[in-house]
C-alpha cells in the first residue's frame, strides 16, 4: 500500500536539512510501529519519498511524502512520536504508482516583510538575478508576484516557483539587514500540481 502525507515543518525545524527531516521521519515512523515496507539488497531502506526540498529557513506548510507500507496503517498515531516543529497536517491512500517528483511541479510562497526590506526587494524587480551560472529576470523567478500591505504597515509577497528554480528572496535583501527594525518571514504555503499547472499554463 501507498499513502500520501502532509506536513508542516516550523519553528527550529525550518533550519535544519532534507536529510535530517529524513532521519527524523524515519525515527518516528518505527517508533509508531509503521509496516514500512522496504527496498531490496544488502541495505534494505524504508520505502519513503519526498518532495522536492525548499530553502532553509521556510515555514514549510507543503512538505509531502509517500510511505509505501505491509499493510494498512492509521497515520495519525505518529503524531504522539512526532519533535515539536512539525506536524502530520493531512494523510490519504494513493495509487502505488504515484510519484512526488512528477506529481508536484513547484511552490506557492507568501513572504511577510518590513517596509525597509520590502523596498530593497523591489529594486531587483526589473534586473537580472544571478542563480547558480546563470542570470534569471525577477518574473522568471518570482512567478505571478503580487504584493499587498496590512493596516500596520506590513508587506505581504506572494509569488510561485518552479521546483527547478526555487530561489530564497532573502539573498537579495540580507546586506544591511537589521534584526532590531527588519523582518523577513518566509512561508511555502501550498505546492503547485501538475495537473493544476498545465490547466493554468497550457504546457
Amino acid at each position: 500500500m501507498k499513502y500520501l502525507l502532509r506536513f508542516k515543518k516550523y519553528s527550529c525545524l525550518s533550519y535544519i536539512s532534507h536529510n535530517d527531516i529524513a532521519r527524523t521521519v524515519e525515527m518516528f515512523m518505527r517508533r509508531s510501529s509503521c509496516p514500512m515496507d522496504y527496498s531490496q539488497g544488502f541495505h534494505p531502506m524504508p520505502m519513503i519519498s519526498y518532495s522536492p526540498a525548499i530553502p532553509l529557513g521556510f515555514i514549510n506548510r507543503a512538505l509531502y511524502l509517500t510511505v509505501q507500507t505491509k499493510d494498512c496503517f492509521d497515520f495519525s498515531k505518529v503524531s504522539g512520536n512526532i519533535q515539536k516543529g512539525l506536524d502530520l497536517l493531512e494523510y490519504m491512500e494513493t495509487p502505488t504508482s504515484f510519484k512526488l517528483s512528477t506529481e508536484i511541479e513547484g511552490y506557492c510562497f507568501k513572504c511577510y516583510l518590513s517596509e525597509n526590506v520590502f523596498k530593497k526587494l523591489l529594486l531587483y524587480e526589473n534586473s537580472s538575478i544571478e542563480k547558480g551560472k546563470k542570470s534569471y529576470e525577477f518574473k522568471d523567478l518570482f512567478m505571478n508576484f503580487t504584493y499587498s500591505v496590512n493596516k500596520k504597515g506590513f508587506f505581504m509577497i506572494q509569488y510561485i516557483q518552479e521546483s527547478d528554480m526555487l530561489f530564497n528572496p532573502f539573498k537579495l535583501v540580507k546586506d544591511g539587514f537589521e534584526p532590531e527594525k527588519d523582518f523577513f518571514i518566509p512561508i511555502c504555503d501550498e505546492a503547485v500540481w501538475r495537473a493544476e499547472y498545465e490547466k493554468n499554463t497550457g504546457c
